[in-house]
C-alpha cells in the first residue's frame, strides 16, 4: 500500500514537471501540448487524464503483470490523471 501512493506522487510530480509548469511559464504559448480529434468539424481535445484512465481501464481488464508491478504503473498513472485536474479547461472536452 505504501508503495502504490508514493508511486501516486511520483506520477503526479512528473507530469508536473513535464506538462504543467512548463505551460505555466510560457508567456508565448510556445509549449502546448494536446490531442485533438476532427469529427464533421467539430473538435473534440482528448485529456491526458482521458488517455491514462483508458490505460488503467486496459490494465485492469488483462492484468498480467506481477501485482507489484502493477501497482506501481496503476499508481503512476492514477498521479498522471490528477494533474490533469489542475488545469482550468479539465472538463471541457467538446470545442
Amino acid at each position: 500500500m505504501k508503495l502504490f501512493i508514493v508511486s501516486i506522487i511520483i506520477g503526479y510530480l512528473i507530469v508536473l514537471l513535464v506538462n504543467y509548469l512548463p505551460q505555466q511559464n510560457d508567456i508565448n504559448n510556445n509549449f502546448i501540448q494536446k490531442l485533438e480529434l476532427t469529427w464533421n468539424s467539430t473538435k473534440f481535445h482528448i485529456h491526458h487524464w482521458i488517455t491514462f484512465s483508458t490505460v488503467i481501464t486496459f490494465m485492469i481488464i488483462g492484468r498480467y503483470a506481477k501485482p507489484i508491478i502493477f501497482n506501481i504503473l496503476v499508481g503512476l498513472f492514477i498521479g498522471a490523471i490528477l494533474e490533469g485536474f489542475l488545469f482550468d479547461d479539465w472538463y471541457i472536452i467538446q470545442k
